[in-house]
């Protein structure tokens, strides 16, 4: 059997000490001057949550929707905030006819109470009775004091019987204030107050006139009777 001499054996061994001592010292020195061959490397697990869309019905709608271009397809060197016109036949379509509501013409006078309504009534009542000095009734005539004491006695009122006294005895108004079924006085001669009629407004007034011979309704604004006008009076409230 062959035997291997212990000089080799122990050369072989020495050699192979040195160079596991060489090998750690080289792995040693390579250690202290590479920082990262021995640190730890965490990583941290990347959380990835794919988007979600707005679809909630029951939610508001977002504040900016995305443009969604006609036909979901974009239009080159066209105004994508507008889409393309279509090419549309024409509808012929019946004529429109609009219909104006009629107006309702509401009357240019003052609003009348039930009482100065009674007076215009029984005084138009009489137009066309005769003119008759001292006439009370729609039977004799009447005078012009005769014909406004009939018209108001409608409203139970108990005035004088003269125009001179039924003049003093009523409530003097401005013009401004004259309405309908109020009385005006007149001095058609001499200084005191012989004539009265009453107003029916729109400067038109009723009076039993001597000349005309009748009651008849005359027209305040004439040069005749502003130049004898006496003053505006009333006994309705």
């Amino acid at each position: 059997m062959f035997s291997i001499p212990k000089r080799i054996v122990l050369v072989s061994t020495l050699t192979a000490l040195g160079s596991f001592s060489f090998a750690s010292k080289a792995g040693a020195q390579y250690e202290q001057y590479n920082g990262y061959s021995q640190q730890q490397v965490s990583y941290q697990r990347a959380s990835y949550q794919a988007p979600t869309y707005w679809n909630n019905t029951n939610a508001n709608p977002p504040e900016i929707l995305p443009y969604v271009p006609f036909n979901n397809e974009p239009v080159a060197g066209a105004n994508l905030f507008q889409p393309p016109p279509q090419n549309v036949g024409r509808i012929n379509q019946p004529p429109v006819q609009y219909y104006q509501p009629a107006s309702r013409s509401t009357p240019n006078t003052p609003h009348l109470s039930a009482e100065r309504q009674r007076v215009i009534a029984a005084a138009k009542r009489q137009m066309g009775i005769k003119y008759r000095w001292g006439g009370n009734t729609p039977g004799e005539g009447f005078d012009c004091s005769g014909f406004t004491k009939y018209s108001l006695k409608v409203t139970g009122a108990k005035i004088p019987r003269t125009a001179a006294q039924q003049s003093k005895a009523s409530r003097t108004i401005k013009r401004s204030s004259l309405r309908p079924g109020d009385m005006i006085f007149f001095k058609t001669s001499g200084k005191r107050v012989n004539h009265v009629g009453i107003y029916l407004g729109n400067g038109k007034f009723i009076h039993a006139a001597s000349g005309g011979g009748k009651v008849m309704t005359d027209d305040l604004r004439k040069n005749y009777w502003q130049k004898r006008l006496y003053k505006y009076g009333t006994f309705l409230s």
